[in-house]
């Protein structure tokens, strides 16, 4: 049995099912003159820079500048591996807004969230390759002929098979010639005659 994964509702009893929605009373938020309250609330800067969630975020020439409420601010973690080793692949990261001691925040500023999806492997992909058959092995009676099948980049350097699609392999051999062979087929010697 596997506990803790989500399965159809179907098989769950509607009537203990636990509310979704419950209803709350927040203070009124106070009037709205721009896209900032007041000008306490006015956005402020910080850097952020791609480490794991648990780093604290240091000043670096290389950190990209994103503004942030109430110092709400949008943290990134490490880019996760590429979904393709050539072109068409994504890769993803964490991307989540915190307060000032680190801890989740509901706001930050929608317009600065860095992205959490990229585009990666922007090489093109192996395919496979294939020469000729050969000759079959039998002239009749089921023979079998093979030919060459590699996966290669189309600047022609060669791979393993594993770098190509494997389920899209060619065929490296088939059979041949299958039909029968001319049954009782022997060498038959008459008697000598004068010339």
């Amino acid at each position: 049995m596997n506990y803790h994964q989500p399965i159809d509702e179907n098989y769950c009893d509607p009537e203990v099912r636990p509310l979704m929605e419950q209803e709350c009373s927040l203070a009124a938020c106070p009037p709205a003159h721009s896209h900032f309250p007041s000008s306490a609330v006015q956005p402020s800067y910080y850097l952020s820079t791609n480490l794991p969630l648990t780093h604290k975020l240091e000043d670096d020439e290389n950190q990209v500048v994103h503004p942030s409420v109430r110092g709400n601010q949008w943290r990134t973690g490490p880019w996760g591996s590429c979904s393709s080793s050539c072109s068409g692949g994504l890769q993803r990261r964490a991307v989540v807004c915190q307060d000032e001691n680190g801890q989740s925040a509901s706001y930050c500023d929608a317009t600065s969230k860095p992205p959490e999806l990229q585009h990666c492997g922007p090489g093109p992909c192996p395919q496979w390759n294939y020469g000729n058959w050969g000759e079959c092995s039998q002239t009749c009676g089921g023979g079998i002929k093979s030919r060459l099948v590699i996966c290669q980049f189309p600047n022609g350097q060669i791979l393993e098979d594993h770098n190509c699609e494997i389920v899209n392999k060619p065929p490296t051999v088939i059979q041949c010639h299958m039909h029968a062979c001319p049954a009782d087929v022997s060498w038959h010697q008459e008697p000598w005659t004068s010339v």
